[in-house]
Order: C-alpha cells, then structure tokens, then sequence
C-alpha cells in the first residue's frame, strides 16, 4: 500500500499528506475529523479486500489521501511570506506537471535494468506479449493497442474449430477479449471460449479444465490462456500433454509416452 501511496503522489506528496493529517485539525476540525474515519475506512477496506486487482480499490483512500495534501499545502502556504508563496507555487505545480514524464519513464527504466512483471506479481497474458510495468504504471494508455494486436492474432491465425480455455477470473484479460472479438464483432464462429463465468472461482474444480482437454485434445485444436495451477492444474497437465507456446496461448498435443513424451502434432 505504501509503495502505491508513494508512487501516486511521489514522496513529497507523501509528507505533505501525513502532515496533513497530523495538523488538518487547525484548519477544518469537522472535515479534517470526516477525513480521517473515511481515510481510514476505505483504506482499512482496500487492504482487507484480497482480490487480483486489489490496487484498485486504494483509489477511494488515496482521494482522501489528496485532501490531506491539500489541508498541508494550506498550512504550508500560510506560515510562509507572500514571495516565498509564489516559489512554493511554481514548485509544486512544476511537480505536478513532470509527474506524466515520470510515469513514462518508470516502466522503460525497469525493462532496462532487468526489473520483470513477475516481481511485482503482474500476471502475464497469454505467453507474456503484454508489457505488464508499462501498462500498469503508466497511466496512459492512449496509444496502448496490445489487447486487440492480442486477440486480433490469434482469431485470424487460430486453426479450425479452436477449443480456448481461459477461465475468467484468473485469465481475465484473455477471456474477456476473445469474448469482444467472437460476441461484439462476430469473429470466427468456430472457434469455442470456455471460461465457466457461472462457477464460483473460490471453489473452482480444476478437474473441470483436465476433463475437458482429455475430452476434446484428439479431435479439436485445444489452447490453454495460461499455465495455472490452481486452476487448470497445469502440473498434471504437463505430464500427461505436450504444451507448446503458440498465438500467444499454450497449445495443447497429444503426446507419445512411449517416445519420452513426443507431440504428436501430425
């Protein structure tokens, strides 16, 4: 939560929040005592709330977390002269204003110092095409077209009667994508997405996913969205298929156990 914190409003936004907090009493007593119980119970909230994207909901803690910066500036900003105010002016503005560079810069810094999508537990989509830093710290997306380059490959390259399993919780980028492409713009009626969005994913039974493939892996193309264990227990499956990274999924083959596990691609 920290780390998001900082990188939200950058360190010196982070001390001005906390002192904010800390003094916010002397200018407002009513908002600086509402600002604290809704600080603390959207944030308490937010970290409680286990979920992939539990990021997301530290939003509503960190607009509150802005009202205290907002209660330090004014308490800043009155203890100063009025030529020193203008100064302070420029510098928070100018900080405001190079914090779009900053999170342009972050994710390519990252990418060249060999910082990866798995240390920060960012899942991958597909076999990994995505940029996960990029798109997840970098707010802007405006030019970000990898989720449509991503399903428009593979629904123009897929063989025939393609089976995708993507289940929708755990690959929710995957399924919701193919999802657009087959329901909105009426790709590839052959192609079949199994995501089971009716089954509670707390309690998914990965043998839904290993019953599946052994059903249909002789008689259809079938692709896996990731590797997951938990869900699609892709230890079992490794075992018994050849699984080979192809249009950005996992392809599962049949495989040859008398050969050592030969695909039998043919």
């Amino acid at each position: 939560y920290l780390m998001y914190l900082v990188y939200q409003f950058n360190p010196l936004g982070l001390l001005i929040g906390i002192y904010g907090f800390l003094r916010g009493r002397g200018v407002s007593e009513s908002l600086w005592a509402k600002l604290i119980a809704f600080y603390l119970v959207f944030t308490v909230f937010g970290l409680l709330y286990r979920v992939t994207d539990q990021f997301a909901f530290f939003l509503i803690s960190h607009v509150f977390f802005g009202i205290a910066i907002a209660l330090g500036l004014k308490l800043i900003l009155s203890k100063v002269s009025p030529g020193w105010r203008y100064v302070l002016y420029a510098a928070f503005g100018l900080l405001i204003v190079v914090m779009p560079l900053f999170y342009n810069q972050v994710p390519q810094l990252a990418r060249r110092i060999g910082v990866a999508d798995e240390a920060f537990g960012i899942p991958l989509i597909g076999t990994g095409t995505r940029f996960g830093l990029g798109y997840y710290l970098d707010p802007n997306q405006r030019t970000d077209t990898e989720a449509y380059q991503f399903g428009r490959d593979f629904f123009q390259n897929a063989p025939q009667d393609s089976l995708v399993i993507a289940e929708w919780y755990t690959d929710t980028d995957e399924f919701f994508i193919l999802q657009y492409f087959f329901a909105v713009e009426g790709n590839r009626p052959d192609i079949e997405i199994v995501g089971w969005p009716l089954e509670d994913p707390f309690n998914f039974d990965s043998d839904l996913v290993v019953d599946l493939v052994a059903q249909q892996v002789m008689t259809q193309p079938v692709y896996l969205a990731s590797l997951s264990n938990e869900f699609y227990n892709a230890a079992e499956l490794l075992e018994l298929y050849c699984i080979v990274p192809e249009l950005n999924f996992y392809r599962v083959f049949p495989s040859d156990q008398e050969t050592g596990g030969t695909c039998l691609t043919g």
